[in-house]
């Protein structure tokens, strides 16, 4: 859920069934479950690769790192 105006906005999460290398869900931590990360490489290529990190914010309260705003990093 993403806030909008006060307002708890319902934000659907990204499809990213189309990258074919992608790990998803990595824990960077042991400290709490919700510590995660996704990593997603080009279709070809062995790399290296120049890295994009995407930090969505929420405080582990709103919000996941998969919703829909992450998809323009995604396509490049």
């Amino acid at each position: 859920m993403t806030i909008v105006d006060d307002a708890l906005i319902p934000v659907p999460p990204a499809d990213v069934s189309h990258i074919s290398r992608k790990w998803l869900d990595l824990p960077y931590t042991d400290l709490s479950p919700a510590q995660k990360l996704d990593i997603y490489l080009p279709k070809e290529g062995k790399g290296p690769f120049p890295v994009i990190l995407y930090i969505h914010g929420g405080a582990f309260a709103l919000g996941d790192k998969r919703n829909i705003e992450v998809l323009p990093y995604l396509k490049a």
